[in-house]
């Protein structure tokens, strides 16, 4: 290419953007780009945390909990007493077993 055509194409271009006009940016664009940056970064950062937003599910994860720890605070209540009984059955068989006697201290009729 020669000199003067690039210069042509070069003023043709430069030309070219002369009826553009100024670009018109909607009221609040930038605000509203922020916010939806914003609620985007959060939802990516805790993605169960949409469940928690409403009211009903989190009465219910709630109520499951609690639930759950009743059950098992009557479940260890239970073994701890099962054991109890357990360990004083085994203490008995072994006390007769070998001719063992435990006398209480406020039994009178030793």
């Amino acid at each position: 290419m020669s000199d003067i055509n690039r210069e042509d194409e070069i003023l043709k271009t430069i030309n070219s953007l002369d009826g553009m006009e100024k670009a018109e940016v909607p009221a609040f664009f930038n605000v509203k780009v922020k916010a939806r940056l914003a609620v985007s970064k959060n939802e990516n950062a805790f993605p169960f945390m949409f469940l928690l937003a409403k009211p009903a599910l989190s009465f219910a994860a709630l109520a499951i909990t609690i639930v759950l720890n009743i059950y098992m605070v009557t479940q260890v209540n239970a073994e701890h007493q099962q054991s109890a009984k357990t360990k004083d059955v085994a203490i008995e068989n072994f006390a007769k077993e070998y001719g063992m006697v435990s006398y209480s201290a406020y039994d009178k009729s030793n």
